[in-house]
């Protein structure tokens, strides 16, 4: 009787290997079949262990690392803004409000105008957000217009928008058109998706994830594009590894095929692991919640939006449905309040892995509590570049001292605290974010890049439960690996480097050519000049003779 067929393996060989593997953790080459690693060694070793027909890669000399995964995503999202007005290219107030009338002129009348992304902190001169009555008058007052702001936790809309969003919540203000918070988060309800174009918006998505080298992606989702994601993956058609935390408002909605995970890729294509809520807004909408009031609004410390009893239900509810919670928490006040929850309901040791995502301002005694506590740092260190620094947002948000105790990514690792880095998709792009994390403009907590490169990967892994499955390079492990064009480890700017090729389950799902035959170009030509550097030999003089070298009086 014969075995399991045996599909052609694929040979990555001639790289520079980071396996995050500590028993090995640099080498040659890597040997993948039927979707996995079967072995990492040698050029020689493993070329000896080819088939006939397997197929061979040569990488160039350039750097193969683990596919990053992406821990914090707004996947879908992310598609979808693509197809809306992109509103994080401008950079001065007026040139927001062009942006979307050009495009209200496009659509007929009563269409959304939905502008994404605009983040006002970058702006040149006036940094006001425009009022309802601007975006009638500069924008349409024939159709819906909304612009929602780069951290998703406030925007403005018009007036035909207000009266389908409706102007009696809480969260809206009809007077301004300021919206805030679960009426912003759920504004694409309103727009209306249809599945078309979501799953559209994730292929978009997917092309952008292959170009960046991810190959994992975990997606702040609700049940309804976890159930997308579902119909995809079932008919073959998701081709990145999704992890989904729905809305903490789903619960009641799962059901015991949701909890089933969809195969594909030699391993899980699309898995549930988590619940999401949010306790607090974000600095930039001056909505995270703070101990002390915004440096630059003094009457305001943000606002927690679960009441400490409604918190601890969430996370019991949590612990009954065996997935973690996955609680939003950017201030202190809205970290402390995370931590009582977790230590009033959470199992002792945290075997969920329950996970604080984004923790931008935390206090040292916090993450002693973390850390006794176990709880998962979901971190996000393109922030860091974004918004960090001197002069940036954070410092006008908290003032000098408490941004330099912002994003406090050493004290979190240095205290072994389960770090896990994501984007959030602001920007999308792991290279990007561990720019942040290695140049943190507060020298003491910058990591060091293999650390940081870790946290993107095999972090990002155990917070999910897979990191016996994916997140380093090891025989039996998932086949999923990124080639970038320089090493991490020696590059001044991480945000540089791209992918040149990315692998999932062992297939090529992206290869970007010229940049890969640049790559190698360099990589070669610096190799030849190492190599004449160190060799003795003379060197030729192809310029011939000059003006001014003296005869050699013995000729």
């Amino acid at each position: 009787m014969s075995g399991p067929s045996r599909g052609p393996a694929l040979l990555l060989d001639h790289a520079n290997v980071i396996t995050l593997d500590p028993g090995r953790p640099r080498a040659e080459a890597v040997l993948c079949r039927d979707g996995r690693v079967v072995a990492v060694g040698s050029n020689e070793e493993l070329e000896a262990m080819m088939d006939e027909d397997d197929i061979h890669f040569d990488c160039g000399e350039l750097t193969l690392v683990p596919g990053f995964i992406d821990s914090h995503s707004h996947f879908l999202a992310m598609g979808l803004s693509a197809l809306r007005v992109d509103l994080s290219v401008v950079r001065h107030r007026d040139s927001m409000l062009e942006a979307m009338a050009e495009r209200a002129e496009l659509l007929d009348e009563g269409e959304w105008v939905y502008g994404v992304d605009f983040d006002e902190s970058q702006w040149a001169g006036v940094r006001r957000l425009p009022t309802r009555e601007e975006l009638d008058r500069r924008v349409s007052d024939r159709h819906p217009v909304v612009a929602r702001r780069i951290c998703g936790h406030i925007a403005v809309a018009n007036t035909k928008a207000l009266e389908l969003i409706g102007d009696d919540l809480d969260e809206v203000d009809p007077e301004t058109g300021l919206l805030l918070e679960e009426v912003v988060l759920r504004l694409s309800e309103v727009v209306g998706v249809t599945d078309e174009e979501a799953k559209g918006a994730i292929t978009l998505a997917t092309l952008k994830a292959h170009e960046e080298g991810v190959t994992a992606i975990v997606d702040m989702a609700d049940l309804r594009t976890f159930r997308t994601y579902r119909e995809m993956a079932e008919k073959g058609d998701l081709d990145v590894r999704v992890f989904c935390a729905v809305q903490a408002r789903d619960v009641d909605g799962l059901t015991t095929r949701d909890a089933e995970p969809v195969a594909g890729g030699g391993g899980d294509m699309l898995r549930l692991v988590g619940i999401k809520a949010f306790l607090d807004g974000s600095l930039g909408a001056r909505t995270a919640a703070l101990g002390e009031p915004y440096a630059d609004d003094p009457d305001n410390r943000g606002m927690v939006l679960y009441t400490s009893e409604e918190l601890r239900s969430l996370v019991r509810s949590a612990e009954d449905t065996g997935l973690p919670m996955f609680l939003h928490a950017i201030g202190d006040r809205a970290i402390g309040a995370a931590l009582d929850a977790f230590e009033a309901e959470a199992a002792n040791g945290n075997p969920l892995r329950h996970r604080i995502e984004h923790l931008e301002y935390a206090e040292e005694e916090q993450l002693d509590r973390m850390k006794d506590l176990r709880i998962v740092a979901s971190m996000q260190p393109n922030f860091i570049v974004q918004w960090s620094g001197p002069g940036k947002m954070n410092e006008e948000r908290l003032g000098p001292m408490r941004a330099n105790r912002s994003e406090a990514l050493r004290d979190v690792w240095g205290r072994g605290i389960p770090l896990a880095f994501g984007s959030d998709c602001m920007p999308f792009g792991p290279l990007y974010g561990l720019q942040g994390a290695v140049h943190h403009p507060v020298e003491e907590q910058q990591l060091p890049p293999v650390i940081a490169l870790r946290a993107y990967t095999l972090g990002s892994a155990w917070a999910v439960h897979a990191e016996d499955q994916m997140g380093s390079i090891e025989p039996g492990k998932l086949a999923d690996m990124a080639l970038l064009d320089a090493d991490p480890d020696e590059a001044a700017d991480l945000r540089e480097i791209s992918a040149v090729a990315t692998i999932i389950g062992g297939q090529m799902v992206h290869v970007a050519t010229d940049r890969f035959n640049r790559a190698v170009h360099r990589n070669a030509q610096r190799a030849l000049e190492e190599a004449l550097m160190d060799t003795d030999l003379p060197r030729l003089d192809l310029e011939g003779p000059r003006e001014d070298d003296e005869e050699d009086d013995d000729l």
